[in-house]
């Protein structure tokens, strides 16, 4: 029994698997990088005191913003173009 097709839908290519798992990592990054931000928001609004999670809600924002800057600049190096400076 031969359980390989020659269908182009079956074949992948290595350099597809490489940018399908870059970007992968490139999700959890984000993911990793936004909860660690919130863990440090969270802890300071504990060490504050507040009642209110205001630190949290701001540094969890500044987490995912920093995370999404490095995410655009890892998509556009897997495209091929490297991202501009000053627009």
């Amino acid at each position: 029994m031969n359980f390989q097709s020659d269908s182009p839908d079956r074949t992948h290519s290595p350099s597809r698997n490489v940018v399908w798992m870059r970007f992968l990592g490139a999700g959890l990054e984000l993911s990793g990088i936004t909860l660690g931000f919130a863990a440090v928001g969270f802890g300071l609004d504990r060490w504050l005191g507040n009642d209110r999670l205001l630190a949290t809600g701001l540094v969890t924002l500044l987490g995912f913003s920093l995370g999404m800057v490095r995410f655009v600049v890892i998509a556009m190096a897997a495209m091929g173009s490297p991202p501009t400076k000053g627009g």
